[in-house]
């Protein structure tokens, strides 16, 4: 009887492992092809060559994204954390300073940084259920920023409310 109940845990366990891998992979593969289609006219006003720099960084942060997604389709490990090192590594840069004065962003900034690292421990500890999983997290952190910025930033500030800022309590 033990044994029976262990086989039913472990089938659900990995049927929630099973949905985990696929609402990875269709993240990442929106976010794939979401470089290929006409992107919208920008909204935030920004000089030319910050817009540049802004799309290189962001070309730069799908690329690892894309191999994080790679190594975990393989098992590779090292590349999981060597890219997870180098997303983390983006924050650092210049570029990703753009909207540091926002709560909000800023916290989405401290939560990428911390899921990269935890993405590039599970990897390290060559642990793929915990790797996907923790991509998986990753990738909701990037989408919910980005729906910010693009939302949220983009607004006229009247428009814009507390909660939306994160100022609400």
């Amino acid at each position: 009887m033990l044994q029976k109940h262990g086989n039913q845990y472990a089938g659900a366990l990995g049927a929630g492992l099973s949905s985990v891998a696929v609402l990875l992979v269709a993240s990442l593969a929106i976010l794939a092809t979401a470089g290929h289609a006409e992107e919208p006219a920008e909204k935030i006003p920004t000089t030319e060559p910050e817009l540049a720099d802004q799309k290189d960084l962001m070309s730069e942060k799908l690329s690892y994204s894309q191999q994080i997604l790679a190594g975990l389709v393989r098992g590779d490990f090292d590349t999981i954390a060597d890219a997870s090192d180098e997303l983390n590594q983006l924050t650092h840069l210049p570029q990703w300073d753009r909207f540091l004065d926002d709560p909000v962003y800023s916290h989405f900034t401290v939560e990428f940084q911390r899921k990269a690292q935890r993405l590039a421990t599970q990897a390290r500890a060559k642990n793929l259920d915990g790797s996907a999983y923790s991509a998986q997290l990753l990738t909701a952190t990037c989408i919910a920023c980005h729906r910010h910025v693009r939302d949220v930033k983009a607004m006229p500030a009247s428009e814009v409310s507390p909660a939306q800022r994160g100022q609400e309590r």
